[in-house]
């Protein structure tokens, strides 16, 4: 028993990441299958930092459409200005008139 768990490596035992089988936390290679298992899981930290920061970027994107999208109502919300602009120039355009001529309704000729 001692020499079977010695072929599997040191240190608890884990599934090996290309195989499924049992190896020690601490073997540099699986000893069924012969992956060596620190860059395997080097290169899977490296895909979940890679995963990770797509993520961010997923994130940071959707952010920004939702910004734009609250920037575009908030120019859809411009027709509401436009009335009010139009508004005042109506009602300073009849001040004006009602200075000049004395009345708030242009008289006919």
């Amino acid at each position: 028993m001692a020499a079977g768990s010695q072929s599997l490596g040191v240190g608890e035992l884990e599934a090996c990441l290309n195989c499924g089988r049992d190896v020690g936390s601490k073997a540099r290679e699986c000893p069924h299958c012969g992956e060596n298992l620190r860059e395997l899981k080097a290169e899977l930290k490296e895909d979940a930092r890679r995963e990770r920061i797509r993520q961010e970027k997923e994130e940071e994107r959707h952010a920004k459409q939702l910004l734009a999208s609250t920037v575009v109502d908030d120019d859809e919300g411009g027709g509401v200005m436009g009335y009010l602009i139009f508004f005042m120039i109506f009602v300073v355009g009849k001040v004006i008139l009602y200075y000049t001529t004395g009345s708030f309704i242009i008289p006919r000729r």
